[in-house]
């Protein structure tokens, strides 16, 4: 939003945005299996807040606004320092929301959805389930320990795990930015990855919830059909206990 609205020939902001928008936000998409599925708001929220980015530094890089004037090429070490610096602002930042200005509210209503909470909720999968099986194969977690959000070894893991895979995601985009076709065929195979995945939601979740609305009674019926769209459940009626009869 800055860089759009406030400062759009600012040649440092659009490389830091550069870097972080075409690394590590656009792979978090086949990284974390975003799903293109265009009835759950937590799924093509969670897709558009890691493509959009990508797409208008895509823009910006190719078809720059009247006035910003960007090099041909960029260097690694220089552009490399700008991007992880700009990680960690964003991380300092985080922490100071949650530990500090939001922490107590946190701490009452373990409802309230971080990125930490989201990715150490069970089961794990993809790169949380990879973390798991190593640190435990190393010693860094005991014999059937889980992560657990709210204590400072797990936070410790994964900011570090952030950090790398940060590092390494960004690796690749000073190529992107010298190469107008290795660009768009990164972004195309990355959307295609999510719209791979939207179709499998489909085809192996939703065909299965959809196949058990002509299965049980009215009422499983119904509680299936539900299910499919994502509604919430509906509360079971308790029903009082019969009155004895003297």
């Amino acid at each position: 939003l800055v860089q759009v609205t406030l400062l759009p020939t600012s040649r440092a902001l659009v490389v830091l945005n550069y870097m972080s928008a075409c690394g590590p936000l656009a792979l978090a998409i086949p990284t974390w299996r975003n799903s293109l599925v265009f009835h759950s708001l937590d799924k093509i929220t969670s897709t558009f807040l890691h493509a959009l980015p990508a797409l208008l530094l895509f823009c910006t890089r190719w078809y720059p606004p009247e006035g910003l004037e960007l090099p041909e090429t960029l260097g690694f070490v220089e552009s490399l320092g700008l991007g992880l610096g700009g990680y960690l602002a964003w991380q300092g930042g985080y922490l100071l929301h949650t530990e500090l200005l939001f922490a107590r509210r946190l701490t009452r209503q373990q409802d309230l959805m971080t990125s930490i909470r989201w990715l150490t909720t069970p089961p794990y999968s993809g790169i949380t389930l990879w973390v798991h099986k190593v640190l435990s194969r190393w010693g860094v977690l005991t014999a059937g320990e889980m992560f657990d959000s709210e204590s400072w070894k797990t936070k410790a893991i994964f900011i570090g795990v952030q950090f790398v895979y940060t590092a390494v995601t960004m690796l690749p985009v000073p190529l992107f930015w010298a190469s107008f076709r290795l660009h768009l065929c990164v972004l195309l195979a990355i959307f295609g990855v999510c719209i791979w995945n939207g179709a499998s939601y489909y085809i192996e979740v939703f065909s299965t919830r959809y196949r058990k609305q002509f299965e049980g009674d009215a009422a499983a019926r119904k509680e299936a059909y539900l299910e499919s769209l994502e509604a919430p459940k509906q509360p079971t009626a308790v029903s009082e206990p019969a009155k004895k009869e003297d």
